[in-house]
């Protein structure tokens, strides 16, 4: 099926203003679910975990995945959504789910457990985990530009000293690149792209890399 590609404008209501009022009043509707709709935005294809919505010779697509792609972020409050412009700090994995920064739960991959961090360290210097140990530091070419790619053995500290069933020493791939802070030339702006291996090693490895590609850390 041919692809469309969406060449989109949000409308006034929604570009100009960040806060949008939701109906007080709700109406059922007949309408059809379309699980499978080839979609591109800006020659991306997109990838929905909800099924589209098919009313009235229209197609309505999830509000808060369709912002993702657009780098804006949607809090649900309420009786209305707001919609924040920022430059999130997001990636993809190889099923299409999202790994953004902040978010409480790790996304699963197949191979690893996916998260996104931010922290500051003194220029020339990268702090890494507590209670860890770096097996292996390379250096890696990814969209975003160079990056390090560490091995890393992490304690459950926690588990550990208390004894505890799940106590165990977890793998991790940090995959990072640094970025001049603004204003303060003794910090770097670190971005970690994340994944704690929770199936095999060397594929979880060449997954962590394949992820970078779609990976959006912010430009100071």
């Amino acid at each position: 099926m041919k692809k469309i590609i969406i060449g989109f404008l949000i409308g006034v209501g929604v570009m100009f203003t960040t806060t949008i009022f939701a109906s007080s009043e709700i109406e059922g509707v007949s309408a059809y679910l379309r699980q499978k709709l080839p979609i591109s935005l800006d020659g991306k294809e997109l990838k929905f975990e909800q099924p589209l919505l098919i009313y009235n010779g229209s197609t309505y697509m999830p509000l808060r995945e369709l912002m993702q792609y657009t780098g804006k972020r949607v809090d649900w409050l309420g009786d209305r959504i707001d919609l924040k412009t920022m430059n999130i700090d997001i990636a993809q994995t190889l099923d299409g789910k999202y790994v953004m920064e902040g978010q409480q739960e790790v996304t699963h991959g197949r191979e690893l457990d996916f998260s996104i961090q931010h922290q500051q360290d003194p220029a020339n210097y990268v702090s890494t985990l507590n209670h860890s140990e770096t097996l292996k530091k390379e250096e890696v070419s990814i969209p975003a530009g160079k990056a390090t790619l560490l091995t890393i053995a992490y304690d459950n500290f926690t588990a550990v000293t208390q004894h505890m069933e799940d106590a165990k020493t977890d793998t991790i791939y940090w995959l990072y690149v640094t970025k001049p802070t603004l204003n303060d030339s003794t910090l770097v702006d670190t971005y970690i792209l994340s994944g704690v291996v929770t199936g095999d090693m060397t594929r979880a490895k060449a997954e962590i890399l394949e992820v970078a590609k779609t990976w959006t850390p912010p430009v100071n």
